[in-house]
């Protein structure tokens, strides 16, 4: 049996190991929605939102091809999220605002004046804010019913940012004499001050469904504010 000698195979290899590594070319696409202002996208790929004219804000949807207004929303209007059935959340009105929910061409009012709706999951729940007690209260709305989950005593206030898919909150909340916002955590029926994990003024702006928030926190400056994520 002949043998190849281990020298020029092993040139061979060297020689293939300086060679340079091409890159392969970005693959990507990028889809102009229009003019509006984009605040929320479903897996689906549709996006909510609002548009500035000049009577105002109007709430829309881009369902994949054109920006459509969801109507009737009398005075200014703002879309805030959009579920992957489609259903969007926001909040009309000129003297005082109201949550709205919008699916299948038919707009519902889900709160009193002086709500909002901010937040809607794949379940249909919703979360915001209402005026309750002289303060400001986060809600949860699920199976026709408001659901106030503001924690602390009277005069204190919350409002819910974010909201997952099983059914968890997470916002901003403060006691009456306003000395301090801290993030929290509603979730099972319990509310968690998360005060005791980071220091200042900190706010919770989203939620996955494994209990993941991320916040932010400063100390009262917005130019030393930082991010964080709270889990387990």
């Amino acid at each position: 049996m002949k043998r190849c000698p281990l020298k020029p195979v092993l040139a061979i290899l060297l020689s293939a190991l300086a060679l340079p590594v091409v890159a392969a070319p970005l693959q990507f696409s990028i889809t102009e929605l229009g003019v509006f202002t984009p605040t929320g996208i479903n897996n689906q790929g549709q996006v909510s939102g609002w548009t500035n004219g000049f009577d105002g804000q109007a709430a829309v949807l881009w369902n994949g091809s054109a920006v459509t207004p969801i109507a009737p929303l009398s005075g200014s209007s703002f879309a805030y999220g959009v579920n992957d059935a489609g259903k969007v959340v926001g909040s009309y009105g000129d003297q005082q605002s109201r949550a709205f929910s919008y699916a299948a061409n038919t707009v519902d009012s889900i709160a009193p004046g002086g709500s909002s709706a901010l937040a809607v999951n794949n379940a249909g729940q919703i979360a915001g804010s209402v005026e309750a007690d002289g303060s400001t209260h986060a809600y949860i709305y699920s199976n026709n019913k408001l659901n106030d989950i503001n924690s602390g005593a009277s005069g204190s206030g919350s409002i819910a940012n974010a909201l997952s898919n099983n059914g968890h909150v997470t916002g901003v909340r403060w006691d009456s004499d306003l000395s301090e916002r801290h993030a929290f955590i509603y979730a099972n029926g319990t509310t968690t001050d998360l005060s005791s994990v980071v220091q200042g003024y900190s706010t919770g702006t989203g939620i996955n469904d494994k209990g993941q928030v991320i916040m932010t926190v400063d100390a009262g400056d917005p130019n030393a504010r930082k991010s964080y994520m709270y889990a387990n």
